[in-house]
């Protein structure tokens, strides 16, 4: 019997593997974002960075909303789970190792890790959740079973207004996701190893195999749009974005390379500096040791 609904991230470290040995199959990928790179080579990145946002998001979770389904979290390393994840789920990192094109700007090999979510048969519907974000109101409605419940997936589709990468424009972001049972498949997630493979990927990472296998396969899988409250982007175009849509505001999402966890955040990201308090805030907040089972609120 499938359980209902879980709440999921992922935690990985950047990982270059084997790739490093194909220079020439690799160079065009690496020359154009090498340039969106250069901010970041000042500091080593991390997975214990990204505990910290997910500390953070997850708090700020529990802060708006009255209940919670159980966490999990996707690695490719065993560990312990930390405050507020029922389950740690572990993957082989070398599930990478194949694909045809790399992002280095965001975790080399890494980028494709969060492909490991579409094997987690079992379950109604994953909650997926990056940890670069942060609840301003209650979320409950995205693991309602009663929401969201028509279409595979549910994901917000980047728009110009967003002021997205400009090869993501039109493109579903996969930072935000609700995935429903038929997604949640070892037969697609073969299906998008097979398209991370022949390099069918505009970003060198998840979220182009995602959308290239979507529109392969949209009659048997459409996906569905999730409100664009659901993933507020804090990018430069935040400034003249914010005063319309922050009454109805539910998740912000700190893209970028720069996360707001970073010392040098207000630096390199002056448009999130009305945004980083909330963050501070959230990371101070306290997560509950444990989630009941019965917080669940979609078990029907």
């Amino acid at each position: 019997m499938p359980q209902a609904v879980a709440l999921c991230f992922l935690v990985a470290r950047p990982y270059v593997g084997r790739f490093w040995r194909s220079p020439g199959r690799n160079a065009w990928q690496f020359a154009r974002r090498t340039a969106s790179m250069l901010p970041m080579l000042h500091r080593p990145a991390g997975g214990a960075d990204f505990r910290l946002g997910m500390h953070a998001a997850l708090a700020s979770i529990h802060h708006h909303a009255r209940r919670v389904p159980p966490v999990l979290l996707l690695s490719p390393a065993a560990m312990t789970p930390p405050p507020g994840v029922d389950q740690v789920i572990c993957f082989d990192p070398q599930m990478a190792e194949p694909a045809a094109r790399c992002n280095f700007a965001i975790g080399g090999l890494a980028a494709y890790f969060k492909l490991a979510l579409y094997r987690l048969e079992g379950w109604k519907r994953i909650v997926y959740i990056d940890c670069d974000t942060l609840a301003l109101a209650d979320l409950s409605e995205l693991w309602d079973l009663r929401r969201f419940a028509d279409d595979p997936i549910y994901a917000t589709r980047e728009t110009a207004e967003m002021g997205p990468w400009q090869d993501a424009l039109g493109s579903f972001n996969a930072g935000v996701m609700v995935v429903n049972a038929p997604m949640l498949d070892a037969r697609v997630y073969a299906e998008m190893l097979a398209l991370m493979r022949a390099g069918k990927t505009y970003d060198g990472g998840d979220q182009g195999i995602l959308n290239a296998f979507l529109a392969e396969h949209r009659a048997q899988y459409p996906a569905g749009e999730l409100p664009p409250e659901y993933n507020v982007f804090v990018n430069p175009s935040i400034e003249a974005r914010w005063p319309r849509i922050r009454e109805r505001a539910k998740l912000l999402h700190f893209v970028g390379l720069t996360k707001p966890w970073e010392r040098d955040y207000a630096r390199y990201c002056p448009y999130g500096r009305e945004f980083k308090p909330r963050w501070d805030d959230a990371a101070r907040w306290m997560i509950p040791e444990r989630i009941e089972a019965a917080a669940c609120s979609t078990s029907a």
